[in-house]
Formats: C-alpha cells, structure tokens, sequence
C-alpha cells in the first residue's frame, strides 16, 4: 500500500488541530484535496492520543480527501485508524465502504454497508448502495463458483502425470490464463498450487510444462509481495535456477 506522502500545509502559522481541521475543511470544499491532506496531516500530528475523538475525526476527514483523488488503500488506511479509535463510527465506516468498492473488494464494501445500516436503519439513502453491492456479491459467488470449477478440472488434468501430454501442456497453459486472474490467482493460492507445483517439477520431464508453471508462479507474484514471498519459501531458490536452466533449453 502506499503511504501518505508528507506534505507542508499552506496554512503554516496554523498550530491548533481544532483550526488546522477547519482550514483542511475549506481546502476540501474547494477540491484543494493535496491542501487539505496536508492540513488533516498535521493537526494528527499535533493531536495528543488522549484526543481520540479529534483525532478520529481528522483521519476520516483525510479519509474523504484520498477518495476523491482515488488513492483507495490510503482511504481504508485512515479509515481504519479512525475506526480504532471511534468503533461503529458510520461515518468512517460508510467511507472505507467507498474504498473497498474503489478496490473492487465488494465482500467487505457490503459487510461495512450493511454495517451502517444497522446503526442507522432510517438512511434511505444508503438502500441503492446496498442492493447494488449486494448485486456484485450475488455475481462474485457466481464468477466464482465457475472459477472453482476451471481450477478443479486444470488440477486433475496438469498434476496427473500419467495423463495425456498435449491436454496437460493446454491445461497448464490455461493455469497461467487463471493466474492473471484475480479470482482465480486467489482460489489457486488457496488450493495449494504452489505446493503441488513444486512437488510436481520434481518429476515432471516435460519442458513445456515446467516452463508454464514457472509463469503460473510468475502471475501469481505480480502485485502481491505475500504471495511472491510465499513461492520463494516453498519453492526454494534451487528451483527457481532450475527453472532459469530449463528455459535456456529451450
């Protein structure tokens, strides 16, 4: 995730947090978002921790301004903060909501939306967002329902050594097709593709093969630092020259 830049506050003689806020305020009423960050910045600084409403406040102040500028992580970031220090705030919650949607994380953009609903029923004009995140869920289920079953049916094909050459080498080619995926580099990671794939080049001769499952681990790692660590945990460095060896075969 990023992290929120230090920036100077245009309102420099400004010391109290109570003021700094109003002047972010201002800053943010006229789209001055990078201002505005900038003043909500420091009066955090400035905020002894005892303060916890304030500062709470000035996190999901921030929190809006990085939902503006789209920088998503960074809003759920503040939000987060703001939360622990003001639990159940509706406020907060209904911006990391944003966020999460921003993200394109719909589970948990609908659980903080029927969050605040529950904390504040009589909100009609939450409803429509409501049922179009719920839509989304509804469609997640469904894209990954199918997801689970491409995966299934390219597990019992690639890792039965047995079976027949050329539906192995297209079944670990479409491997890669589902690790470019976001669904479905979730769902191989978490049915262990990593670990059978390095129990299968132990034993599998075929070039082209071991070649796929090389860049299965190389989509798998894009974008993903826990994911890459992972690979290089379980797979060793040994493999990964053995791979370099392979290719250069080829």
């Amino acid at each position: 995730m990023g992290r929120i830049e230090e920036m100077d506050c245009p309102e420099d003689d400004i010391n109290e947090p109570e003021r700094l806020k109003e002047a972010g305020n201002e800053a943010f009423k006229k789209a001055n978002y990078d201002d505005a960050i900038a003043c909500y910045t420091k009066a955090i600084k400035k905020t002894k921790d005892e303060f916890e409403k304030q500062k709470a406040v000035y996190f999901k102040n921030r929190a809006a301004c990085h939902l503006k500028l789209e920088n998503f992580e960074d809003a759920v970031f503040d939000c987060d903060k703001s939360l622990e220090l003001v639990p159940k705030d509706p406020k907060a919650l209904f911006r990391r909501c944003q966020a999460y949607e921003g993200l394109d994380k719909i589970d948990a953009a609908y659980t903080d939306a029927k969050e605040v609903h529950n904390l504040d029923p009589k909100n009609k004009a939450l409803e429509p967002i409501l049922v179009r995140l719920h839509k989304g869920v509804q469609a997640k289920l469904g894209e990954l329902a199918q997801t689970a079953n491409k995966v299934k049916s390219m597990f019992d094909i690639v890792f039965t050594i047995e079976g027949d050459i050329e539906k192995r080498e297209k079944g670990a080619d479409n491997l890669i097709v589902l690790a470019r995926e976001k669904a479905g580099a979730e769902l191989l990671f978490k049915e262990g593709v990593v670990e059978r794939i390095t129990r299968l080049l132990k034993v599998e001769k075929n070039a082209k093969i071991r070649l796929s499952c090389v860049r299965v681990f190389g989509e798998l790692a894009k974008k993903d630092t826990d994911r890459a660590k992972t690979i290089l945990k379980e797979a060793g460095v040994p493999f990964f020259i053995d791979a370099i060896n392979t290719k250069m075969k080829k």
